[in-house]
């Protein structure tokens, strides 16, 4: 299912340069940030990169996990 159908729906739903606005920072693990944006289902952005948490941030999307994004901030 990871490979077959959610990697595939993240890369036509989000391609790679995809700019999304107003993501939340949450949590780190280790030197990720964690952020989504608010929605019923969001998805997850790792950004390597500590970043203040709780505030909202654009990125734009550099390449696709089997069930997130990783991102950038721009």
């Amino acid at each position: 299912i990871r490979r077959e159908i959610d990697l595939p729906m993240l890369k036509s739903l989000t391609p790679e340069g995809t700019v999304l606005k107003n993501v939340f920072t949450e949590i780190y693990d280790g030197k990720t940030t964690f952020a989504r944006q608010l929605g019923t289902y969001p998805l997850v952005i790792g950004i390597k990169q500590r970043l203040p948490l709780n505030q909202f941030i654009d990125i734009k999307v550099q390449s696709h996990m089997l069930r997130s994004i990783v991102g950038k901030q721009v």
